[in-house]
């Protein structure tokens, strides 16, 4: 496998293990360096495989395939690795190691394919090793079906708000079927999420992902958060406690299959024995809103990128503006028909300053519409859009012919008048929901930062609930730095308690020094 001639070892450290615990990866990684250093080699790289079977062909994505790309362009020409096991676990793995001359050094066993016999044992514990699954997954089958029966999730990618348990926590708590713990900093993100997307009957993700960012949580993977990452978490039944039934051997057959979240029938989960972190009735609701194929993208006119984007008017034609943006690559807003195109920002901070200003009165309280108290708002929307979830799939029974609509009216009619009965309740309380967060606050400083927190969906209802923003042309080359300027060239027109009068307001007196306050809070 190797010629008789020295060769430097460009060393390459290899650790890999089928459950996500860095804590495993790295006591490898630790054990390698060790030996690397006993021997006076230099380590080119490390490679770390968490959550990934040996098994199985490992993807193009793996730290497996980077390595062997390294190997391929001479990078390196040894590999360390703490046990065969580690390394590799099918003949096929074996082959490709062998058929590119690299040497193989295994920290425990003293195996080093430089020697005659090291080559002759790798591969030896490779044909081993898959006999030994093959046995395995024959005896596995039945003791697979008991433990998802007992709902014990399988090894490997643990949701966000979660972390893997391993065995020797198990042991010291005593319950050797636990493998989920939520993490109380994730599980909260998890549960704001879930927040904002049931406020709207159409989550606004991007919204969601703006207001994730503004706060500064961290991302499951990554930098970022992204579009697709909250879409993921708000579709996965494991929030609610459930665990989603296994892939059966024929759709695991099927070339490039995947598995995914919306495919996945609530009723088809079985209770999992992990601690939920929000409640069936909200999942089943924003699953049925995310997958409803009458529901606009990103690209609809639902999803705002700026706070006053198709809120404001123009003043002139009474068009409402549209996002743009400005000739030096700045936010802005512009008149469909023509009459301006202005900086976004200072306009969106002006706004912002003036109804913050309002909600900081100490007759702010009079905005609010009379509410029932001790309502539950999230829970009732919760709750609503479960029942028209499960209405219609117990109508689609009636599509497809499995019963008759008078069968399926049985299950209806109660569904239909607890909805009626909810729908009574949120109205009730519609006209202060707007505003419910955001009045009550002391300080500006208490105040912004809860407006930092909202997201823009939240943020535009307020300022819809509250105001009439108009934006007057301004001439060419004009500068609005001051209060004065701006408070000239926008027009407040404020929304009566419930709605239904306007009241023009000046804007002059309101205190220079806060919108300096809110422009710095904002950043």
């Amino acid at each position: 496998m190797m010629s008789k001639a020295v060769r430097t070892p460009l060393v390459a450290v290899y650790a890999r293990q089928s459950v996500t615990e860095d804590e495993g990866i790295q006591q490898q990684v630790a054990a390698c360096t060790a030996e690397a250093k006993a021997r006076g080699w230099n380590v080119v790289d490390n490679y770390r495989d968490n959550a990934t079977s040996a098994t199985k062909a490992r993807g193009p994505k793996s730290e497996w395939a980077r390595m062997l790309r390294d190997i391929d362009a001479g990078r390196i020409n040894t590999v360390l690795v703490v046990a065969v096991d580690r390394l590799l676990r099918r003949l096929a793995d074996v082959i490709e190691i062998r058929d590119r001359g690299v040497r193989v050094v295994v920290v425990r066993g003293g195996i080093d394919t430089s020697e005659p016999s090291g080559s002759f044992t790798l591969s030896m514990l490779a044909l081993l090793a898959e006999q030994e699954i093959e046995t395995k997954s024959a005896r596995a089958v039945p003791y697979r079906v008991k433990r998802h029966g007992l709902g014990v999730p399988t090894a490997g990618k643990v949701p966000f708000g979660y972390r893997w348990v391993p065995s020797i926590e198990r042991a010291q708590l005593g319950d050797e079927n636990i493998r989920w713990l939520q993490v109380p900093e994730q599980a909260k993100v998890v549960r704001r999420i879930f927040k904002e997307a049931l406020k709207t009957d159409k989550p606004n993700i991007f919204g969601i992902v703006q207001m994730l960012g503004k706060e500064k949580f961290a991302p499951p993977t990554g930098t970022v958060w992204r579009s697709s990452t909250v879409r993921r978490i708000l579709l996965n039944p494991a929030y609610a406690g459930l665990l989603a039934p296994t892939t059966t051997v024929e759709q695991r057959a099927v070339e490039g299959y995947q598995h995914h979240a919306e495919r996945v029938s609530i009723d088809d989960c079985t209770p999992g024995n992990w601690k939920p972190i929000v409640t069936e009735d909200q999942v089943r609701t924003v699953r049925a809103r995310l997958t409803d194929k009458t529901r606009k993208t990103n690209g609809g006119v639902t999803a705002r990128k700026w706070l006053l984007g198709g809120l404001a008017f123009c003043t002139v034609c009474y068009r409402l503006v549209r996002s743009a943006t400005t000739r030096e690559g700045h936010h802005g807003y512009r008149c469909p028909a023509g009459h301006f195109l202005r900086r976004g920002t200072p306009l969106d901070t002006f706004v912002t300053a003036v109804v913050l200003n309002r909600l900081l009165r100490p007759d702010a309280v009079s905005l609010l519409a009379p509410a029932p108290a001790h309502v539950d708002v999230d829970g009732l929307r919760a709750r609503r859009g479960a029942l028209a979830a499960r209405r219609t799939e117990l109508l689609s029974l009636v599509a497809v012919g499995t019963f008759t609509a008078v069968q399926v009216s049985e299950y209806t009619e109660p569904i239909d008048a607890e909805i009626s009965g909810i729908e009574a309740q949120l109205a009730a309380v519609n006209a202060a929901d707007p505003l419910a967060d955001v009045v009550g606050h002391v300080t500006m400083a208490e105040l912004v930062a809860v407006w930092r927190g909202l997201s823009l969906a939240r943020q535009r209802a307020i300022i819809e609930a509250l105001v009439i923003v108009g934006v007057r042309p301004v001439g060419k080359g004009s500068k609005l730095g001051t209060l004065e300027a701006m408070a000239e060239s926008t027009l407040i027109a404020w929304r009566g308690p419930n709605g239904e009068h306007y009241t023009l307001e000046s804007v002059a007196p309101m205190p220079a020094d806060v919108i300096e306050a809110v422009s710095t809070a904002l950043g």
